[in-house]
């Protein structure tokens, strides 16, 4: 398993600092059918967090088994009643709904974890070594 975790995001930081991580991640393993999925999906929720609520603080906790890219959005505050107040007609505001594989709304407002069916691939980079086989002076005639 592969963990993630960014802690304290607010109005200010959290789209920058969550798009990054997705990015990193689809980059690192080669989630490149699924990043702009994954990347819309998050985006879309954020936009509703911050049009909802003023002033928040929220941790987002990603993790990577097997085939499942899941994100856990964790509050002290009950900042995402307004999921459940999304209607379900297929349309702009609920676009993410349709992209994740499953999800998850706490009783409470305090968590909403979404995941994500994936292929992970981690990239394997081989160092490059130049070596000169034959130089001009060898040609001497």
């Amino acid at each position: 398993m592969i963990y993630f975790e960014l802690n304290d995001l607010n109005k200010e930081n959290i789209y920058r600092k969550t798009l990054s991580m997705i990015e990193y991640l689809c980059d690192k393993y080669s989630f490149t059918e699924q990043r702009g999925v994954i990347e819309m999906a998050n985006q879309s929720i954020i936009e509703h967090l911050m049009n909802n609520k003023d002033d928040f603080s929220v941790d987002l906790n990603a993790h990577l088994e097997n085939n499942s890219l899941v994100f856990s959005y964790l509050s002290e505050q009950p900042v995402f009643k307004f999921i459940e107040e999304i209607e379900t007609d297929l349309n702009e505001d609920n676009l993410w709904g349709i992209l994740i594989e499953n999800l998850d709304l706490s009783s409470d407002y305090k968590s909403f974890t979404i995941d994500f069916y994936v292929k992970p691939h981690q990239n394997v980079t081989r160092p490059a070594v130049n070596t000169v086989l034959q130089k001009k002076d060898s040609y001497q005639i």
